[in-house]
């Protein structure tokens, strides 16, 4: 939508900052220009960012681990590389969680170079920050992890000068412009972000939060008591760190930190949505294979080493670790590919009707609570989005403290005694179905446990409101599909 003249937040809304746009319009210009599936391009454009990750990091570990063999380089790079694999098996590959720290990860070992006092080549440097920067704005928990930790080398190297270098001053240039274009975006967007979006944000930054004990200490798919696992074996790490000589102490503490950050920031989020562990996670990999690779040779990595490992004990560590990362890698993709990702599962059968009632290039438009299925139905047919809000997230905002009455079903106001920002949502969104015409629109039937009160069905809402009435009089119902009930334009 950005690419047809869109204006963000006016014409398309999203909940977070607008980097996101911008990040992902790149991989639809290549595929306009290709004239390539946009769901392939954008794979192929995260799988080389994780390459560009994976050889940064190979590049820049001779240089931070002189005295590790390339065996060891080369393993914690397959690690690193299992990382995306791990993140694909989830279905959420290219998420903003898992862009941030492949692109991080390079500029971190910049820094840790710097601080080093270690030559760093200005192309590796110009490159590291001026990938870093974009995935960085994509959120502020981002910047304030990547904060944290500079902070964190600063005060243990005490290399202030190291803030003057190639890759900082990239990074400052790219947030001067990310904030000047606030500044000399359209009037309608500045309107938007200051009086719709900046409040909305604020007022309702607790919708969907989950009590801290759900998720403070929850399991990953395929790695169960990792939360808890993680947070002993960090603090473990820290207090084996105290006896590692200070070239290999520093890294230790920058991964350790940036992960107990990476913590923090999920739990001041408070929803515990698996996507948002991503950067604690990579953290955490790449922690483990530096703790495990110094346990294995102590010699070269503590002061005062208090055991000794044969060449032979090394070795077969070494083939155990390979054997590890490749059967790993390969029972998750086994896995992922013989299960299927559940959200895609469900949206093939919206993805077979869409294909059945529309042509290319015919909008469709989502009246529910859950985005996965409506985004993905959307990229894999190649259909517009018929609307600002990709779903009905609002409805939630509006009613999220709100309980069912005794019988168990809400009563709705009707449109034109509604206000503020609920009749202005539903009046947007009755706006846009008469100006963009969308071929399809599907409503969610069903309840939404866990994302909408109980007892709140959509379809219910936008009936007791009216809101079919005045703006749905050209659609015709035509099926019930999962919990939607499908309606296609007759003029």
């Amino acid at each position: 939508m950005l690419l047809e003249g869109g204006i963000p937040y006016v014409d398309f809304f999203d909940p977070l900052p607008p980097m996101g746009f911008y990040v992902h319009v790149v991989p639809v210009i290549f595929a306009k220009i290709l004239g390539a599936d946009r769901t392939t391009i954008f794979n192929v454009s995260v799988a080389a960012l994780a390459l560009y990750s994976a050889c940064g990091l190979l590049l820049a570990l001779p240089r931070l681990r002189p005295w590790n063999s390339w065996v060891a380089h080369i393993l914690t790079v397959a690690a690193w590389t299992g990382f995306s694999v791990y993140i694909a098996s989830l279905g959420w590959f290219g998420e903003r969680e898992h862009l941030f720290i492949l692109a991080y990860v390079p500029f971190l070992c910049c820094r840790l170079e710097r601080h080093l006092n270690l030559p760093v080549g200005i192309v590796a440097a110009l490159v590291s920050g001026f990938i870093a920067a974009p995935f960085m704005l994509l959120k502020p928990f981002f910047c304030f992890t990547a904060a944290c930790v500079e902070a964190w080398l600063l005060i243990r190297s005490r290399r202030f000068s190291c803030l003057l270098a190639a890759e900082t001053i990239v990074i400052a240039v790219w947030t001067v412009l990310y904030i000047l274009h606030f500044f000399v975006a359209p009037a309608a967007m500045q309107h938007a972000l200051i009086h719709e979006w900046l409040p909305h944000v604020i007022a309702y930054a607790d919708l969907w939060n989950q009590p801290l004990t759900t998720f403070a200490f929850r399991s990953l798919p395929f790695l169960p008591y990792y939360m808890p696992f993680t947070i002993v074996f960090t603090l473990g790490a820290l207090f084996l760190s105290l006896r590692m000589f200070w070239n290999l102490r520093i890294q230790v503490e920058a991964l350790a930190w940036g992960l107990l950050v990476s913590y923090a920031m999920l739990l001041l989020q408070h929803k515990g949505w698996l996507y948002q562990t991503f950067p604690m996670l990579g953290f955490s990999i790449l922690l483990t294979m530096t703790v495990v690779l110094a346990v294995l040779d102590p010699e070269s990595a503590f002061e005062k080493p208090r055991w000794r490992i044969s060449p032979r004990f090394r070795s077969a560590a070494f083939c155990a670790i390979c054997l590890t990362l490749i059967g790993g890698s390969a029972a998750i993709s086994a896995h992922r590919f013989v299960t299927r990702d559940t959200v895609r599962a469900a949206s093939d059968q919206f993805v077979n009707f869409i294909l059945e009632q529309t042509d290319p290039g015919d909008k469709v438009v989502w009246l529910s609570i859950g985005g996965d299925v409506a985004c993905q139905s959307l990229i894999y047919t190649d259909r517009r989005q018929g609307a600002r809000y990709p779903t009905a997230w609002p409805i939630a905002i509006f009613y999220r403290h709100s309980r069912p009455p005794k019988e168990g079903r809400f009563q709705f106001t009707h449109i034109d005694q509604t206000s503020g920002q609920e009749r202005r949502y539903l009046e947007d969104m009755g706006t846009d179905i008469r100006k963009n015409r969308p071929k399809l629109i599907f409503i969610q039937s069903v309840q939404a446990p866990g994302l909408l009160p109980e007892g709140l069905i959509i379809e219910d809402y936008l009936e007791q409101t009216g809101w079919k009435e005045r703006y749905m009089t050209e659609y015709m119902f035509l099926a019930k599909i999962n919990g939607h009930s499908a309606y296609r334009r007759i003029k």
